[in-house]
Protein backbone atom coordinates (compact mmCIF):
# COMPACT_ATOMS: atom_id res chain seq x y z
CA UNK A 1 0.00 0.00 0.00
CA UNK A 2 1.14 3.05 -0.70
CA UNK A 3 -0.14 6.77 0.94
CA UNK A 4 -1.09 9.46 -1.75
CA UNK A 5 2.21 11.28 -0.24
CA UNK A 6 4.13 8.93 -1.81
CA UNK A 7 3.50 8.78 -5.33
CA UNK A 8 5.45 12.42 -6.22
CA UNK A 9 8.56 10.73 -4.52
CA UNK A 10 8.68 7.28 -6.04
CA UNK A 11 7.70 8.89 -9.82
CA UNK A 12 10.60 11.71 -8.90
CA UNK A 13 13.38 8.72 -7.92
CA UNK A 14 11.84 6.65 -11.43
CA UNK A 15 12.41 9.51 -13.36
CA UNK A 16 15.64 10.93 -12.15
CA UNK A 17 17.29 7.02 -12.49
CA UNK A 18 15.36 5.35 -15.33
CA UNK A 19 13.67 7.85 -17.06
CA UNK A 20 9.65 7.51 -18.50
CA UNK A 21 8.99 4.98 -21.13
CA UNK A 22 6.46 7.62 -23.19
CA UNK A 23 6.70 11.55 -23.38
CA UNK A 24 3.61 13.11 -22.22
CA UNK A 25 2.17 15.36 -25.10
CA UNK A 26 0.14 18.13 -23.79
CA UNK A 27 0.14 21.34 -24.40
CA UNK A 28 -0.79 23.40 -21.31
CA UNK A 29 -2.04 22.60 -17.91
CA UNK A 30 -4.36 23.88 -15.76
CA UNK A 31 -3.87 23.37 -11.71
CA UNK A 32 -6.77 24.37 -9.83
CA UNK A 33 -6.93 24.05 -6.24
CA UNK A 34 -2.89 23.75 -6.29
CA UNK A 35 -2.43 24.96 -2.72
CA UNK A 36 -3.19 21.86 -2.23
CA UNK A 37 -0.36 20.15 -4.06
CA UNK A 38 2.88 19.66 -2.14
CA UNK A 39 6.10 21.47 -4.17
CA UNK A 40 7.31 18.10 -4.70
CA UNK A 41 4.64 17.06 -6.53
CA UNK A 42 4.52 20.41 -8.91
CA UNK A 43 8.45 20.13 -9.53
CA UNK A 44 8.37 16.48 -10.40
CA UNK A 45 4.92 17.44 -12.88
CA UNK A 46 7.15 20.43 -14.49
CA UNK A 47 10.17 18.18 -15.05
CA UNK A 48 8.42 14.85 -16.81
CA UNK A 49 6.15 17.64 -19.22
CA UNK A 50 8.77 20.23 -20.26
CA UNK A 51 7.04 21.46 -23.17
CA UNK A 52 4.29 22.68 -21.46
CA UNK A 53 3.11 25.71 -19.91
CA UNK A 54 0.90 26.04 -16.55
CA UNK A 55 -1.69 28.41 -15.34
CA UNK A 56 -1.79 27.29 -11.29
CA UNK A 57 -4.67 28.41 -9.57
CA UNK A 58 -5.22 28.60 -5.28
CA UNK A 59 -5.92 30.23 -2.40
CA UNK A 60 -3.70 30.15 0.98
CA UNK A 61 -6.93 30.65 3.00
CA UNK A 62 -8.61 27.52 1.86
CA UNK A 63 -5.52 25.09 2.21
CA UNK A 64 -6.91 22.31 4.63
CA UNK A 65 -4.01 20.08 3.71
CA UNK A 66 -1.13 22.64 4.49
CA UNK A 67 0.87 19.97 6.15
CA UNK A 68 1.87 18.93 2.82
CA UNK A 69 0.75 21.45 0.75
CA UNK A 70 2.12 25.20 -0.24
CA UNK A 71 2.03 27.49 2.53
CA UNK A 72 4.07 29.93 0.40
CA UNK A 73 3.73 30.95 -3.32
CA UNK A 74 7.30 32.28 -3.42
CA UNK A 75 8.37 28.84 -3.36
CA UNK A 76 6.53 27.57 -6.11
CA UNK A 77 7.64 30.63 -8.06
CA UNK A 78 11.57 30.13 -7.14
CA UNK A 79 11.82 26.06 -6.84
CA UNK A 80 9.59 24.45 -9.61
CA UNK A 81 9.34 27.83 -11.99
CA UNK A 82 13.27 29.16 -11.46
CA UNK A 83 11.28 32.53 -10.33
CA UNK A 84 10.27 32.78 -14.23
CA UNK A 85 6.63 32.44 -13.71
CA UNK A 86 4.45 35.46 -13.78
CA UNK A 87 2.27 35.76 -10.54
CA UNK A 88 -0.72 37.53 -10.10
CA UNK A 89 -2.61 38.19 -6.62
CA UNK A 90 -6.66 38.33 -7.07
CA UNK A 91 -8.45 40.32 -4.29
CA UNK A 92 -11.76 40.64 -5.20
CA UNK A 93 -14.15 38.14 -4.72
CA UNK A 94 -17.50 38.24 -6.38
CA UNK A 95 -19.00 35.19 -4.74
CA UNK A 96 -20.47 36.27 -1.25
CA UNK A 97 -22.38 39.22 0.31
CA UNK A 98 -20.59 42.00 1.69
CA UNK A 99 -22.36 40.93 5.13
CA UNK A 100 -21.21 37.48 4.47
CA UNK A 101 -17.51 38.25 3.45
CA UNK A 102 -16.84 40.54 6.47
CA UNK A 103 -17.70 37.06 8.54
CA UNK A 104 -15.01 35.10 6.92
CA UNK A 105 -12.49 37.74 6.77
CA UNK A 106 -13.08 37.80 10.18
CA UNK A 107 -12.77 34.49 10.49
CA UNK A 108 -9.34 33.59 8.27
CA UNK A 109 -8.01 36.64 10.44
CA UNK A 110 -7.75 34.73 13.48
CA UNK A 111 -4.41 32.87 12.03
CA UNK A 112 -1.76 35.40 11.93
CA UNK A 113 0.28 34.60 8.91
CA UNK A 114 1.88 37.00 6.80
CA UNK A 115 0.28 34.86 4.04
CA UNK A 116 -3.67 35.14 4.77
CA UNK A 117 -5.52 37.34 2.07
CA UNK A 118 -8.36 39.28 3.10
CA UNK A 119 -11.02 39.41 -0.10
CA UNK A 120 -12.68 42.54 -1.13
CA UNK A 121 -16.12 42.03 -1.96
CA UNK A 122 -18.11 43.43 -4.65
CA UNK A 123 -20.41 46.13 -3.62
CA UNK A 124 -23.38 43.80 -2.90
CA UNK A 125 -25.14 43.77 0.26
CA UNK A 126 -27.22 41.05 1.93
CA UNK A 127 -29.07 39.71 4.94
CA UNK A 128 -26.57 40.36 8.37
CA UNK A 129 -25.04 36.99 9.05
CA UNK A 130 -26.65 35.80 12.67
CA UNK A 131 -25.13 32.74 15.27
CA UNK A 132 -28.47 31.14 16.65
CA UNK A 133 -28.14 29.40 19.76
CA UNK A 134 -29.59 26.01 20.45
CA UNK A 135 -30.36 23.16 22.61
CA UNK A 136 -29.59 20.44 19.94
CA UNK A 137 -29.23 18.84 16.52
CA UNK A 138 -32.98 18.35 16.38
CA UNK A 139 -34.17 21.46 17.22
CA UNK A 140 -31.44 22.96 14.33
CA UNK A 141 -32.75 20.82 11.80
CA UNK A 142 -35.89 21.45 12.62
CA UNK A 143 -35.27 25.82 12.47
CA UNK A 144 -33.52 24.57 8.93
CA UNK A 145 -36.92 23.34 7.80
CA UNK A 146 -38.86 26.13 8.92
CA UNK A 147 -35.88 28.58 7.02
CA UNK A 148 -35.94 26.38 4.18
CA UNK A 149 -39.89 27.61 3.21
CA UNK A 150 -39.05 31.14 3.73
CA UNK A 151 -36.04 30.52 1.40
CA UNK A 152 -38.22 29.15 -1.39
CA UNK A 153 -40.98 31.49 -1.48
CA UNK A 154 -37.84 33.86 -2.16
CA UNK A 155 -36.71 31.89 -5.11
CA UNK A 156 -33.46 30.99 -3.28
CA UNK A 157 -33.33 27.12 -4.98
CA UNK A 158 -29.27 25.60 -4.35
CA UNK A 159 -29.18 25.10 -0.73
CA UNK A 160 -26.30 23.35 1.45
CA UNK A 161 -26.02 22.33 4.95
CA UNK A 162 -22.28 22.25 5.30
CA UNK A 163 -21.02 20.16 8.52
CA UNK A 164 -17.70 19.90 9.83
CA UNK A 165 -17.55 16.57 9.57
CA UNK A 166 -19.02 13.45 8.02
CA UNK A 167 -20.04 12.11 11.42
CA UNK A 168 -22.08 15.32 11.85
CA UNK A 169 -23.52 15.18 8.26
CA UNK A 170 -24.88 11.60 8.56
CA UNK A 171 -26.63 12.24 11.99
CA UNK A 172 -28.22 15.56 9.94
CA UNK A 173 -29.25 13.51 6.95
CA UNK A 174 -30.32 10.76 9.03
CA UNK A 175 -33.06 13.23 10.96
CA UNK A 176 -34.66 15.20 7.32
CA UNK A 177 -34.84 11.72 6.39
CA UNK A 178 -37.06 11.08 9.10
CA UNK A 179 -39.07 14.17 8.48
CA UNK A 180 -39.44 13.14 4.59
CA UNK A 181 -37.23 15.50 3.31
CA UNK A 182 -34.33 14.66 0.84
CA UNK A 183 -31.04 16.30 1.13
CA UNK A 184 -28.27 14.63 -0.98
CA UNK A 185 -25.28 13.49 1.03
CA UNK A 186 -22.04 13.82 -0.39
CA UNK A 187 -19.38 11.90 0.46
CA UNK A 188 -16.55 12.60 -1.89
CA UNK A 189 -17.50 8.91 -3.92
CA UNK A 190 -19.25 11.00 -6.50
CA UNK A 191 -18.33 12.05 -9.87
CA UNK A 192 -21.11 14.82 -10.52
CA UNK A 193 -24.31 15.65 -8.20
CA UNK A 194 -27.39 17.28 -9.57
CA UNK A 195 -29.55 18.10 -6.32
CA UNK A 196 -30.19 20.85 -5.38
CA UNK A 197 -30.51 20.76 -1.71
CA UNK A 198 -27.19 18.75 -0.23
CA UNK A 199 -25.44 18.13 3.09
CA UNK A 200 -21.72 18.09 2.34
CA UNK A 201 -18.72 18.45 5.16
CA UNK A 202 -16.53 21.55 5.15
CA UNK A 203 -13.50 19.61 3.73
CA UNK A 204 -15.21 18.50 0.74
CA UNK A 205 -17.51 21.55 -0.12
CA UNK A 206 -14.45 23.67 -1.74
CA UNK A 207 -15.23 24.68 -5.20
CA UNK A 208 -19.27 24.13 -4.22
CA UNK A 209 -21.34 27.80 -4.37
CA UNK A 210 -24.83 28.11 -3.02
CA UNK A 211 -27.68 30.60 -2.90
CA UNK A 212 -27.88 29.30 0.75
CA UNK A 213 -25.72 27.82 3.59
CA UNK A 214 -26.42 26.64 7.10
CA UNK A 215 -23.53 25.47 9.39
CA UNK A 216 -25.33 23.44 11.96
CA UNK A 217 -23.18 23.68 14.61
CA UNK A 218 -20.05 26.54 15.30
CA UNK A 219 -19.33 25.53 18.93
CA UNK A 220 -15.91 25.39 20.46
CA UNK A 221 -15.89 21.95 20.98
CA UNK A 222 -16.39 21.28 16.98
CA UNK A 223 -13.71 24.42 15.54
CA UNK A 224 -11.11 25.00 18.00
CA UNK A 225 -8.99 28.04 17.52
CA UNK A 226 -6.58 26.47 15.24
CA UNK A 227 -4.99 26.45 11.67
CA UNK A 228 -7.30 23.23 10.26
CA UNK A 229 -10.29 24.27 11.85
CA UNK A 230 -9.99 27.79 10.74
CA UNK A 231 -9.65 27.24 7.18
CA UNK A 232 -12.50 24.33 7.61
CA UNK A 233 -14.91 27.38 8.55
CA UNK A 234 -13.58 29.83 6.59
CA UNK A 235 -14.70 27.56 3.29
CA UNK A 236 -17.85 26.57 4.86
CA UNK A 237 -18.51 30.73 5.26
CA UNK A 238 -17.63 31.48 1.51
CA UNK A 239 -19.80 29.13 0.03
CA UNK A 240 -23.32 30.90 -0.02
CA UNK A 241 -24.09 33.43 -2.64
CA UNK A 242 -26.60 35.39 -0.85
CA UNK A 243 -27.75 33.67 2.40
CA UNK A 244 -25.68 32.44 5.21
CA UNK A 245 -27.25 31.00 9.12
CA UNK A 246 -25.15 29.56 11.67
CA UNK A 247 -25.86 27.45 14.40
CA UNK A 248 -23.86 26.63 17.79
CA UNK A 249 -24.72 24.17 20.55
CA UNK A 250 -23.34 25.06 23.44
CA UNK A 251 -20.69 27.84 23.42
CA UNK A 252 -19.93 29.49 20.03
CA UNK A 253 -16.28 28.82 18.90
CA UNK A 254 -13.69 31.67 19.27
CA UNK A 255 -13.64 32.97 16.07
CA UNK A 256 -17.47 33.77 15.90
CA UNK A 257 -17.62 35.27 18.98
CA UNK A 258 -18.60 39.03 18.16
CA UNK A 259 -20.92 37.94 15.47
CA UNK A 260 -24.26 38.95 16.81
CA UNK A 261 -26.42 36.33 18.36
CA UNK A 262 -30.29 35.92 18.12
CA UNK A 263 -31.07 34.35 21.27
CA UNK A 264 -29.86 33.57 24.16
CA UNK A 265 -28.84 37.06 26.80
CA UNK A 266 -26.22 34.92 28.26
CA UNK A 267 -24.74 35.55 24.98
CA UNK A 268 -25.39 39.16 24.69
CA UNK A 269 -23.47 39.49 27.87
CA UNK A 270 -20.55 37.19 26.77
CA UNK A 271 -20.35 39.36 23.56
CA UNK A 272 -19.73 42.27 25.95
CA UNK A 273 -17.18 40.55 28.54
CA UNK A 274 -15.12 39.71 25.41
CA UNK A 275 -15.07 42.70 23.61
Amino acid sequence: MYEYEDLAPLLYIKYFTLGLSEKIKVKHIVIDEAQDFSVLQLYVLKNIIKDSSFTILGDLNQGIHYYRGVRDWSEIRSIVFNNSANYLTLEQTYRTSIEIMDVANKVISHIKDSQVQIGKPVIRHGEKVKVKRLSCTKEVVDDILVKIEDLKKSNINTMAIIGKTMEECKEIHKLLKKKGIEFKLITGSEKEYSAKQVIVPSYLSKGLEFDAVFIPNANKNLYKNNELDIKLLYVALTRPLHRLYIYTIGEVCDMLKDIECVEGKEYVLYRYLWS
